[in-house]
């Protein structure tokens, strides 16, 4: 397969982070290891060198009752069934299973990793009913932070854009994604092919790689810098291959 690498620049992003009402600055929380701790209140340097393995899971019921819409036999409304296969309307979903690894290779805690593997019934492992019996890495990046002012993260990871899409699906308030996100943000990859019926030439679309899941193959560069009075601003750049999610094996 071959890869073009672009340069994103809507993927240039200034966001602030307020301390006072605790927003969560996302792109350190995946991207980093903390520099500090405070255990009983105590600052103090965070030096863990064991990995942390955690995860999750989410379950999901749904029925769709909007009415079938045929024409000539044929589905006029596929998006009228339930994610991912689109042939059911009613039913239980383990939506999302993953299972992640993090931590810092040394002990100055310079190099930070992040994997992560998706078994769960979505866009990723089984986009439109083509599932392809496969564990994929939603995540598996290293960071490096040697450099003042510009930390280094290479690999497959969540991409600077909208917060929806930045923050951890396990703390958002819904188990979905509000239509704006999954219809605009949230890219799908689909390959077109060339149909020729009674001398009429049409194309179809076929899934050619997993839903985006707001991530992508590339290098970030990132940093955040104190303002002062519980302010700080940070800053993320990403150069990406535009691909997302690689679905021809289940490694990056």
């Amino acid at each position: 397969m071959k890869y073009e690498w672009k340069l994103l620049p809507v993927m240039a992003l200034i966001a602030a982070c307020m301390t006072p009402i605790q927003a969560a600055n996302w792109l350190f929380l995946q991207g980093t290891q903390p520099e500090y701790v405070a255990p009983k209140g105590v600052k103090v340097p965070y030096r863990r060198q064991e990995p942390k393995l955690w995860g999750f899971t989410q379950v999901n019921w749904k029925k769709d009752k909007t009415e079938d819409v045929k024409l000539g036999g044929r589905l006029k409304n596929p998006f009228g069934r339930l994610n991912p296969d689109l042939t059911g309307k009613e039913g239980f979903n383990v939506f999302r299973t993953r299972l992640a690894l993090r931590g810092m290779a040394d002990k100055e805690n310079k190099v930070n990793y992040f994997f992560m593997t998706e078994f769960g019934n979505n866009g990723i492992n089984n986009l439109v009913g083509h599932r392809q019996n496969a564990t994929y890495f939603t995540d598996a990046s290293i960071t490096l932070k040697h450099l003042k002012g510009a930390n280094i993260r290479v690999g497959m990871f969540k991409t600077p854009g909208t917060e929806e899409g930045w923050q951890a699906v396990f703390v958002s308030p819904y188990i979905e994604f509000t239509q704006m996100a999954n219809q605009q943000h949230l890219e799908r990859f689909v390959k077109t092919t060339e149909t020729i019926t009674a001398g009429n030439v049409g194309y179809a679309g076929d899934p050619s790689a997993p839903v985006g899941a707001y991530r992508d193959n590339g290098i970030e560069f990132f940093d955040k810098f104190d303002l002062g009075s519980g302010w700080d601003i940070s800053y993320a750049y990403m150069i990406g291959n535009g691909q997302g999610v690689s679905m021809s094996s289940s490694n990056v």
